[in-house]
């Protein structure tokens, strides 16, 4: 990523401790936004769930409109899991 004066520079580290998302918490983060069109996500770091009716799974993960000298910001990204294992986005929240 080019460095701009009041950019921001996501460089995301973690500590060496830090569990990888598996498999499952990609692959919903996937199918969430695979119809997506004009944005470009991508996932860092899966912070948790909540049961409420089905599951919210929440993200941090970068975001960037599909333009040129667009730039890229983070948000924290919900994502509803319903029971029949249906997913959609719930909120996308920049941080």
């Amino acid at each position: 990523m080019s460095h701009s004066v009041g950019g921001v520079n996501i460089t995301p580290a973690v500590n060496m401790n830090a569990e990888k998302m598996s498999d499952e918490q990609i692959d919903i983060f996937q199918r969430a936004f695979a119809d997506i069109d004009g944005l470009e996500v991508f996932p860092y770091m899966y912070v948790g769930s909540q049961v409420v009716a089905g599951v919210l799974h929440t993200y941090i993960a970068s975001k960037r409109p599909i333009y040129p000298g667009s730039q890229a910001s983070l948000a924290k990204v919900v994502i509803w899991q319903h029971p029949d294992n249906v997913i959609s986005i719930n909120t996308i929240t920049d941080i």
